[in-house]
């Protein structure tokens, strides 16, 4: 293995041990394909956030302690996903790496271009998960996710963001607001899909993130 991982690797080996998370707290930039290779569950980069750091380890506590009721991959299969985000290049990119990657478990996904546009969707489709990008015409994704919240109707559903914007206020208004997480660009797929399924298995026994 990687030096200085070999109290991560007896951790994962040892019976006692082996199904506790590990989180990768880094002061410099990591993939989460890295931290998967070196042995941990997902990690952590600065700037620290007090609200993600708090997210992350709730859902990953939730996820230890619920271990035996959370339903497996197929009971998650035909689940709504709706994806907004104004950059056709990205929707492209998600129905190739990921929903078509994984049609086997037969995800019924939509997609709206605003904003404003995913609210209506939202209010229409009742969808189990939505991925929100941030910067977008006429409502932004911030904007979008407050009304969703605001709506007795729509407030439970789950909400990952997803976006190239960076700015601290953002992400730490999204976490506010309730997301369940915010995954920034280049996008990693396999952190994508891995967050969806880890959001979707806590939502379906409760409102989790909202």
């Amino acid at each position: 293995g990687e030096p200085g991982t070999e109290p991560v690797q007896a951790l994962k080996a040892a019976p006692a041990t082996a199904g506790i998370p590990l989180i990768l707290m880094s002061l410099q930039e990591i993939t989460y394909e890295e931290a998967k290779k070196l042995g941990f569950d997902n990690r952590i980069v600065k700037p620290f956030i007090n609200k993600e750091i708090i997210n992350l380890v709730a859902q990953y506590i939730a996820l230890s302690l619920l271990r035996d009721k959370l339903p497996d991959d197929q009971a998650l299969r035909g689940k709504k996903i709706l994806a907004v985000d104004d950059a056709k290049a990205n929707t492209i990119l998600l129905k190739a790496l990921i929903f078509e990657k994984h049609k086997e478990m037969g995800y019924d996904v939509s997609f709206a271009g605003n904003g404003r546009e995913g609210y209506e969707a939202v209010l229409a489709l009742q969808p189990d998960l939505i991925l929100m990008d941030i910067l977008m015409p006429e409502w932004d994704g911030l904007k979008a996710i407050a009304e969703i919240r605001k709506n007795p109707k729509t407030r439970h559903i789950p909400i990952v963001v997803l976006s190239a914007y960076h700015g601290i206020d953002a992400i730490k208004l999204s976490y506010t607001l309730g997301t369940c997480g915010y995954l920034l660009k280049p996008y990693h797929y396999e952190e994508i899909y891995d967050t969806m399924k880890r959001v979707l298995k806590l939502c379906t026994l409760c409102t989790f993130c909202a």
